[in-house]
């Protein structure tokens, strides 16, 4: 199985989140599902936007709210809250 994880950060575009999103769902779809594919999203707006809305997505999403720790520290979060520093 081929593993893929996509991170992303946002601060205060989610129409922008969701058109991405839509995206990789399109995407994910045309696969033989021999994918793992995990999307991890940092928000570091200062309002918390509702995520419900991931989960109509065939993909494993995950949603990480930071204070605006910048775009390398938001990376750097997730990158650490999933063990990928190896």
């Amino acid at each position: 199985m081929i593993k893929i994880a996509l991170l992303c950060v946002t601060y205060n575009s989610y129409d922008c989140l969701c058109n991405y999103l839509d995206s990789v769902e399109i995407a994910y779809s045309a696969t033989d599902r021999n994918v793992n594919l995990d999307v991890f999203i940092a928000d570091n707006s200062s309002c918390c936007e509702n995520v419900n809305y991931l989960e109509r997505f065939s993909f494993n999403a995950q949603y990480y709210k930071f204070d605006n720790v910048g775009y390398f520290g938001a990376i750097h979060q997730i990158m650490i809250n999933n063990d990928m520093m190896d």
